[in-house]
């Protein structure tokens, strides 16, 4: 399971790489989501799938996360 705090943190510092046109995720809510993954809680097209966003996208949150993370 994700750490609410742990999430908290790393949001506040790295809120800029989920940065959006007023979109129906907070950046908490990303980090939320692309740690789950990152962390092996579950796979990339299920968590896509499941929070109703197309799979590349959120390929792109897990690459944003990565490469300015």
């Amino acid at each position: 399971m994700v750490d609410s705090l742990k999430i908290k943190i790393v949001c506040h510092k790295e809120e800029y790489i989920f940065m959006e046109r007023k979109g129906k995720f907070s950046p908490e809510d990303k980090l939320k989501y692309v740690l789950r993954c990152i962390e092996g809680e579950d796979s990339i097209r299920h968590t896509a799938t499941m929070i109703g966003i197309n799979y590349e996208s959120f390929r792109q949150w897990i690459h944003n996360y990565q490469s300015l993370g």
